[in-house]
């Protein structure tokens, strides 16, 4: 985790309004391990970096510890894919509707991109 006091002035700088707190971070984490079927892939997003990573699994301890300060948004893909082989396609298996429900019911705010769900940790201003 970048400084606390670099992560304020990129704050302060960029006018950047907190959409999420330590709570619902917590309450995104606890959902997101409460069914033992569905791991989503992640993409994530921190203040500091200019650009995110590509989707991969994630650990869920970190943010159930509230180390959440600095991550600006998180991207989460419905879409559990299982390899079968190499001669047949992966199996998928569509967790959206599961995943929107536990959104709403957490009250956790998401936008909905072609198919990605965002969370926002903090909001830009418009340009």
């Amino acid at each position: 985790m970048p400084q606390p006091d670099l992560i304020t002035a990129h704050i302060q700088h960029n006018q950047l309004a907190s959409a999420m707190n330590k709570t619902k971070w917590r309450k995104l984490a606890i959902a997101m391990t409460s069914n033992p079927d569905f791991e989503p892939q992640t993409r994530i997003k921190h203040l500091l970096d200019r650009v995110a990573m590509g989707f991969s699994a994630m650990h869920w301890d970190w943010m159930e510890a509230g180390d959440v300060g600095w991550v600006e948004w998180l991207e989460l893909d419905p879409i559990h894919q299982e390899y079968v082989g190499q001669l047949v396609a992966d199996k998928q298996t569509d967790y959206t509707d599961w995943l929107r429900a536990t959104l709403r019911r957490e009250a956790i705010p998401f936008e909905e991109v072609d198919g990605i769900f965002r969370i926002q940790g903090y909001i830009r201003p418009n340009p």
